[in-house]
């Protein structure tokens, strides 16, 4: 997993692995074929973890959440 952790290669065609990269990488360059549920536990020691964007909500209002952003959020932020 050392080479997944090095991060993606020009080949891979991805700009930051997922475990389905992860399982196809150890599959093409090292024989070695996991479940999905497999490579993340895998991962999990080298400090990787399953990130997904979350998605904006279509009635969100963009200019509210930068005034929060910029008014509030700093205040929040530990000194």
């Amino acid at each position: 997993m050392a080479r997944i952790a090095a991060g993606p290669r020009e080949g891979d065609g991805v700009c930051t692995p997922r475990a389905k990269d992860a399982r196809r990488i150890r599959l093409e360059e090292f024989g070695v074929e996991h479940k999905l549920e497999g490579v993340y536990d895998l991962m999990h020691p080298l400090g990787l973890s399953c990130l997904k964007p979350r998605l904006r909500h279509e009635k969100s209002e963009l200019e509210a959440i930068r005034k929060f952003r910029e008014q509030t959020a700093p205040s929040l932020s530990a000194p």
